[in-house]
């Protein structure tokens, strides 16, 4: 899926801020956005994954391949 006007699709937060005024924002804004979402996550991951029942095993697999990659905070 097309992330900016321009057709940028990379999953990456720098992506997503590039993009910020296609959706009105400024890339401040935009940044603060993704800081704050990444904070959340990080802060609720361990309740969630509790919530989810998930196993060591699979709290592993998630968090930091399908929840918060690397990949996304590359430039």
């Amino acid at each position: 899926m097309d992330i900016s006007r321009s057709g940028a699709r990379s999953s990456r937060f720098s992506t997503c801020v590039q993009a910020a005024e296609d959706y009105g924002l400024t890339r401040h804004q935009a940044q603060d956005i993704v800081d704050h979402h990444v904070t959340i996550i990080r802060e609720v991951w361990a309740d969630a994954a509790d919530t989810a029942q998930l196993t060591t095993v699979e709290r592993s697999a998630l968090f930091g391949r399908q929840i918060l990659n690397p990949y996304a905070f590359t430039e």
